[in-house]
């Protein structure tokens, strides 16, 4: 028998005793699963790794940023976008969908 399961069935048996009829909430893996997830996160020690991270994440920051400017600069820059803009106030509710 299971470790899982032995909890489970000494879960049941204690609500059973104490009368109540509340569902028993899901057991979710083991605890073996656990192990070689701690393995895999054992490599995220090493500097180069959170180094590269570090990079990506900031580095897709920045594109967000440059293509947030470029849009807002249009709007503020360009007169064609700025009339569109004040003839279809719909169309700026559309935006961010």
């Amino acid at each position: 028998m299971s470790r899982d399961n032995l909890d489970n069935e000494t879960l049941l048996s204690q609500t059973q005793r104490e009368g109540s009829h509340d569902v028993l909430p899901p057991v979710y893996g083991n605890s073996h699963d656990m192990e070689g997830l701690e393995e895999e996160f054992k490599s995220f020690n090493d500097s180069n790794v959170r180094l590269g991270f570090i990079r990506k994440v900031y580095s897709l920051l920045f594109c967000q940023l440059i293509c947030t400017t470029g849009v807002v600069a249009g709007f503020l820059y360009v007169p064609n976008a700025q009339n569109f803009v004040q003839s279809n106030p719909w169309y700026v509710s559309l935006l961010p969908l």
